[in-house]
């Protein structure tokens, strides 16, 4: 089983802004280098985080350009130290609904980023998809845009479906002509490209899936060719779904929780055999203590009653013993020398 640890994942060397940097500078090195975030810190302590999915939604609302990234960026920050181990990773990508965590060390410098991509790249996730299908994970709630549609709008309509594509139909559910990412609306909110339309800006052709194949194919897929994105169609061809990263990442989770639970169920009738053998040793033991016990009490009671016997036999008086209903019982040695034994 896979037992990387965060600092295998990571992306040591992380681009940096200060708080003062504008909209611009931070669009134009995410399109430069290519990443879906860029970190705001001061001093190598991490501030705040800019994502592909803030822009668009700073695209749609039209935030001038030169408007310092201070008051616009995300200081909710997840962190995680580089020795977590990388299921943990998964695990606060899930419980917090995000894509990127920031690696700090014991003083809360910036170590490093951490993202579904490395995620999905370099974690194995193999060992959890299994045979799942792609119908398992997919994301029936497709935006899908006709190719006259105004990048503006586009942006817009992506912003309020929370989704980091469009697909681009002629007619909605037909086969898809082109797809368009958080990544492409960077760009395009860079040059101010709001009022150009989608079918000029599409990547095309679409790179598909059908529901049927594996999971493990989805991701092969996006390996090869790059991308974090596929459009799923059916036998004819049409547009039903889209499988992108984020939803490979968020099903393992789910099936990281189902080993634990298996493996935590085998602990637990490991430890409640444990625990019947250590009760039926510890009944055992009780019952050995109580067998001697009864024992040592029974001696204690023999020697009682012969200590009680010679006692009363040193009695000078006449005793004798008889039950309720006036039976003879016994007496002492007086009695017996007074009236003769029988």
């Amino acid at each position: 089983m896979n037992n990387k640890s965060i600092a295998e994942l990571m992306t040591r060397d992380v681009i940096q802004v200060s708080p003062q940097a504008t909209l611009m500078q931070c669009a134009e090195l995410m399109s430069q280098y290519r990443i879906s975030s860029l970190l705001i810190s001061e001093n190598e302590v991490p501030l705040g985080i800019l994502t592909e999915r803030d822009l668009v939604r700073l695209f749609s609302q039209d935030v001038p350009l030169d408007k310092a990234v201070a008051g616009l960026m995300s200081t909710s920050l997840v962190t995680v130290h580089a020795d977590s181990y990388y299921r943990d990773a998964c695990h606060l990508f899930v419980l917090h609904g995000i894509r990127h965590l920031v690696v700090v060390d014991d003083l809360g410098r910036l170590a490093g980023i951490v993202t579904e991509t490395d995620f999905r790249r370099n974690a194995g996730v193999e060992e959890f998809i299994g045979l799942r299908t792609v119908a398992s994970i997919m994301d029936p709630n497709v935006l899908l845009l006709p190719p006259d549609t105004l990048v503006a709008h586009a942006a817009s309509m992506m912003n309020s479906r929370k989704v980091s594509c469009a697909v681009v139909v002629i007619i909605d559910g037909s086969a898809p002509i082109g797809i368009v990412t958080e990544r492409d609306m960077v760009g395009l909110y860079r040059h101010q490209a709001g009022v150009a339309i989608i079918r000029d800006i599409m990547s095309s052709p679409v790179a598909t899936i059908t529901p049927e194949q594996l999971v493990i194919d989805a991701v092969q897929r996006m390996q090869n060719d790059g991308i974090r994105h596929l459009v799923v169609v059916n036998p004819q061809g049409e547009t039903v779904a889209v499988v992108s990263e984020h939803d490979v990442v968020k099903h393992t989770e789910g099936q990281y929780v189902e080993l634990l639970n298996k493996i935590i169920h085998e602990q637990v009738v490991a430890l409640e055999l444990k625990q019947a053998k250590i009760d039926e040793l510890v009944l055992k033991s009780a019952l050995t203590k109580s067998e001697k016990r009864v024992r040592q009490l029974k001696t204690q009671t023999g020697n009682q009653k012969v200590l009680l016997r010679t006692l009363i036999d040193t009695i000078p008086d006449l005793i004798f013993l008889k039950n309720t209903d006036s039976v003879y019982l016994g007496c002492n040695k007086a009695f017996e020398e007074f009236f003769g034994a029988e």
